[in-house]
């Protein structure tokens, strides 16, 4: 039987504890405060203290980026030889567990790629995972035993990434946000904004996890329908000008790659305040 030994008691912790449990791991764990520590209790690990993490075959630090180096350092003379230490920081590379692996550990990292709120994994999400060959191989069971898919992210990329992750998921409450601003703006009821947009919001994913891309546009940017993109454009204030305006010349450009007439899409870019494409020069013979 596998063991896990986890230090946090947050989201993803959360979600750690019970799926290795379900999945028939050993877990306990490790939270600064009495709260945390009730919480893991509740969530199915006995809360054991740091000095009894040596006998679990792999740590799983689900703590905030900003506290990594400061758990490890203390978690360091607890540690033994051969044993996983892992973070699940999506940005963070495992320099920042170099610290575990002078005292012999095996440093690895195992980032779930999912916006977390408390619940569990969703089944069949990625999951990047790094370390060495044996860090690794134990990691990637953690993975598939939560119902994660595991991927492998190139330390240099993980900055970018990350940033992926970020625009996929928390840039879209910024999105969000300005939308439901708008709606305010066009008159409409405040208080009516999300209840109206999130079911658009959540049809658009479906969509595109349905269709991919270009397959799943709408919208007058698909259709170039420069003329509405002109208007919007002249209503629109602020930041969400600005942003109407990057997202539309992005939209169209895929539009195109799906077939949108060259004319028609240089037509919107115009209206979105970007420059046509210019057609590329042919060399002379």
């Amino acid at each position: 039987m596998p063991s896990a030994y986890v230090l946090g008691a947050g989201r993803l912790a959360s979600a750690l504890v019970p799926g290795l449990l379900a999945a028939g791991w050993r877990v306990a764990g490790s939270a600064r405060s009495a709260r945390g520590r009730t919480r893991l209790r509740r969530l199915g690990a006995e809360p054991l203290p740091l000095e009894r993490a040596a006998g679990f075959d792999v740590v799983l630090l689900a703590v905030p980026d900003s506290v990594i180096d400061e758990v490890v350092r203390g978690l360091v003379p607890h540690l033994t030889r051969g044993q996983v230490v892992a973070h699940g920081a999506g940005a963070l590379t495992l320099d920042v567990l170099e610290p575990a692996r002078r005292r012999g550990a095996l440093p690895g990292s195992l980032h779930p790629l999912q916006a977390l709120a408390g619940g569990p994994f969703q089944p069949g999400a990625a999951a990047a995972v790094d370390g060495g060959p044996a860090a690794r191989r134990l990691l990637v069971r953690a993975a598939r035993d939560l119902g994660l898919r595991p991927i492998r992210v190139p330390a240099a990329g993980r900055p970018l990434y990350h940033a992926s992750a970020v625009m996929a998921s928390n840039l879209v409450m910024a999105l969000a946000d300005l939308a439901a601003e708008t709606w305010a703006r066009a008159g409409a009821p405040p208080a009516e904004a999300l209840p109206a947009l999130v079911p658009l919001l959540r049809g658009a994913v479906e969509n595109l996890a349905e269709r991919g891309l270009p397959g799943a546009l709408t919208g007058p940017a698909s259709r170039g329908d420069a003329a509405v993109i002109r208007r919007q454009v002249r209503a629109l204030r602020g930041e969400a000008r600005d942003a109407y305006r990057v997202l539309t010349r992005r939209l169209v450009e895929i539009a195109a790659r799906g077939g949108l007439d060259r004319a028609r899409a240089d037509a919107v870019l115009r209206a979105a305040g970007g420059a046509p494409r210019r057609p590329a020069r042919r060399q002379p013979r």
